[in-house]
């Protein structure tokens, strides 16, 4: 009956709206809103996909993805204000179970930007059990085309505190966000960083957050005004007490280097070097 200007309001109300029916139309307004978001999803991974009604459905799903983190918010009664409670403005158990079986369903499908969604819906929720249960079920976590923002890092941080192990983790970070997620990096059995800027200290983060981890990449891109074509990349790679950085780039095929971590700060120094003569 209602429309809102603010688009946060919107997508409120419309979760509310879905609280405040009965059970039986809750639940199934529910399973249509998260059937649509689901075949948004999907339909925005086809290559070939028809660029016109798909379109429209892939961005419809993308409008009605808040609504689904409010009815996170309000699936835990015990942290939503006294008037909430008092008007039963909750999400019921049944379509509780309903949402969460939708992100353990869709954690196994979607990475990427859908994957940081569902992450944010876990964040929402609350429940650590829950959290520990879908993320340590996962094969791989795959954030690496996304850069991540620093709310993006406050959930992902959030969630994998309340996982005892992750087995595969791929994140595109800047250096200041490395450095909030490395204590609890040491759960991913195997870890790809990749980060678009080498600043000081950053293999020493690497080489602390990737004792027993198979490999850590960093990535260097190369600014738009260079035109000298010259695109390195960097590969870190740890390995019980030793490091290992791997150059290449158009003008050089590979250069390797092997070091325990005890010269953490002379192998930062090889790598600011390497990167500001060349970039």
């Amino acid at each position: 009956m209602f429309k809102f200007m603010h688009l946060s309001f919107q997508e409120f109300f419309t979760a509310l709206y879905y609280v405040l029916l009965d059970e039986e139309e809750s639940q199934r307004k529910v399973r249509e809103l998260l059937h649509t978001v689901e075949r948004g999803w999907a339909l925005s991974c086809w290559s070939d996909r028809d660029f016109s009604m798909t379109d429209v459905e892939v961005r419809h799903s993308e409008w009605l993805q808040p609504v689904i983190l409010f009815l996170c918010g309000l699936c835990k009664k015990e942290w939503i204000p006294s008037f909430f409670e008092k008007h039963n403005m909750a999400v019921s158990i049944n379509t509780e179970s309903q949402i969460k079986e939708w992100i353990n369903q869709c954690s196994q499908r979607f990475q990427n930007e859908h994957m940081l969604f569902i992450l944010h819906c876990l964040y929402e929720l609350h429940e650590k059990s829950f959290v520990g249960k879908v993320l340590e079920g996962l094969i791989l976590i795959d954030l690496s085309n996304i850069p991540l923002k620093r709310t993006d890092c406050w959930v992902l941080k959030n969630c994998l505190q309340c996982c005892e192990h992750i087995r595969n983790l791929k994140l595109h970070v800047t250096s200041d966000d490395l450095k909030m997620l490395q204590p609890e990096l040491y759960r991913c059995k195997e870890l790809w960083l990749m980060t678009d800027h080498i600043s000081d200290n950053v293999v020493g983060l690497i080489s602390a957050a990737g004792k027993g981890k198979i490999l850590h990449k960093l990535n260097i891109k190369k600014p738009e005004t260079h035109e000298s074509g010259f695109f390195p990349e960097i590969t870190v790679s740890v390995r019980d007490e030793d490091i290992t950085l791997s150059f290449s780039s158009s003008v050089i095929t590979s250069l390797t280097l092997t070091c325990p971590s005890s010269v953490v700060s002379t192998i930062d120094s090889v790598v600011q070097l390497y990167s500001y003569r060349h970039l």
